[in-house]
């Protein structure tokens, strides 16, 4: 019997894109499939949106909570095989989906990771592919080093997800938290997950300047987020006896104190950086003058005078740290 599938789509405040990411959810072609929509407490037209597609998706709105809550909702809605997120400002090349449940059944696997590409004004770039071979501990390194692959992207065994908790909608401000998919990802890797990745298909991740997109936020409050979220994280690698990470995630903690310094967030800042040295990561990240800048002042002092060169300057960029 064909598995079945469901694509579930969180919407806050997504008019202006939603109709594409259904019928994008609807040209997959696959013979058991579903589609939930969850209206996160939209205050645009999403909803009329939603309710123009109806009955062919499923559909319930709620007071706005964030993504991860809205994402939960749908998995709730659902008790198909294999589940995708589909943001509503993303959208699926046409017969995607059966390219990534055939590798899932193949494989065994309780995460699929799929080809995926950057739209930017209207242009698509290929997206980075998982190292190889894939695994759970090459995947978890490689998203701690900056190496995803976003929630459009990522197919999921619904009784794993279910298993291991779902999105994490509780522990976080999710008005702060810009990398909740990360941190599912990683938590799955910890707790075990059989990953592996599909070969054919596409999903498209949209990148636009809407100003309610928490990825473009860089204040305290999300470093502080993103410090808290890596803690949790070392915290259960230490519980499943995964020590041999213990490297990787010192560079994660000094990425983090990094940022935190760059936006003036010197408590966050100072945290991370601390606790990147009690796990043994003693130099810098960066270009050769950033690391020679950062041994002689600290980094706390090199990143405030990078502040205060920019300011004098105008605010011109002056090229990669």
């Amino acid at each position: 019997m064909t598995p079945s599938a469901a694509i579930i789509i969180p919407c806050w405040n997504g008019e202006a894109f939603l109709a594409r990411a259904i019928a994008s959810a609807r040209a997959q072609a696959y013979p058991d499939l579903e589609i939930v929509v969850i209206d996160d407490g939209s205050s645009d037209g999403s909803l009329a949106v939603i309710e123009a597609f109806a009955p062919a998706v499923r559909w319930a709105s709620f007071p706005n909570a964030g993504a991860s809550a809205a994402r939960n909702r749908g998995l709730a809605m659902t008790g198909a095989d294999y589940v995708l997120f589909l943001d509503a400002d993303d959208y699926l090349q046409p017969g995607s989906l059966p390219n990534w449940v055939e590798a899932a059944e193949r494989e065994g696997a309780d995460v699929v990771l799929a080809p995926f590409a950057f739209e930017t004004e209207g242009r698509l770039t290929g997206g980075p592919r998982p190292a190889r071979p894939v695994t759970a501990i090459s995947v978890l390194c490689g998203w701690l080093e900056g190496r995803y692959t976003p929630p459009c992207a990522v197919l999921w065994r619904r009784r794993f997800l279910q298993g291991i908790g779902g999105w994490n909608a509780g522990g976080w401000d999710h008005w702060a938290l810009r990398n909740d998919d990360g941190e599912l990802a990683m938590r799955a890797m910890l707790r075990g997950a059989k990953v592996t990745a599909a070969e054919a298909g596409q999903a498209v991740y949209v990148q636009h300047e809407s100003p309610g997109r928490i990825s473009h936020r860089a204040d305290t409050a999300v470093f502080a987020c993103e410090l808290s979220v890596l803690e949790s994280l070392w915290s259960l690698a230490m519980e499943e006896e995964a020590r041999a990470l213990q490297a990787v995630f010192a560079r994660a903690f000094y990425r983090v104190a990094y940022g935190a310094y760059a936006i003036g967030a010197g408590e966050t800042g100072r945290e991370a950086l601390g606790r990147a040295r009690s796990l043994g990561f003693n130099g810098h990240i960066g270009s050769a003058t950033h690391r020679a800048a950062s041994r002689l002042l600290g980094l706390r002092c090199k990143m405030r005078l990078v502040a205060v060169l920019r300011s004098a300057l105008g605010g011109r960029p002056q090229g990669k740290a």
